[in-house]
């Protein structure tokens, strides 16, 4: 399980969930004004914390691939209930294509 940080607009509607993904030495707190803002226009977003980045646990990265980022946040989507967009930015792009 990764941690995430959700934001919800005030008004929820049909439109698919954002899922925003960082890149590497970074954590879901590079996301926070673009989840504010995405509130502001009325989209719902969670920014994932990879793992061993954030509030995750830290953990030896050395042994840790794109391949698992990528199953994480493909878990996170699945419990979604709906297909979103998602977001990467550097590593989490390549994480995001994936």
């Amino acid at each position: 399980m990764i941690a995430v940080r959700s934001r919800l607009p005030e008004v929820i509607d049909d439109r698919p969930p954002i899922v925003l993904v960082h890149g590497a030495a970074n954590s879901a707190a590079v996301w926070t004004l673009w989840q504010d803002r995405l509130a502001e226009a009325g989209w719902a977003s969670h920014a994932v914390d990879l793992r061993g980045h954030g509030a995750n646990p830290p953990l030896d990265l050395s042994h840790t691939t794109m391949a698992d980022y990528a199953n994480d946040v493909r878990g996170f989507v699945a419990g979604l209930g709906a297909q979103p967009i998602v977001i990467g930015w550097s590593m989490g792009g390549l994480v995001a294509i994936m």
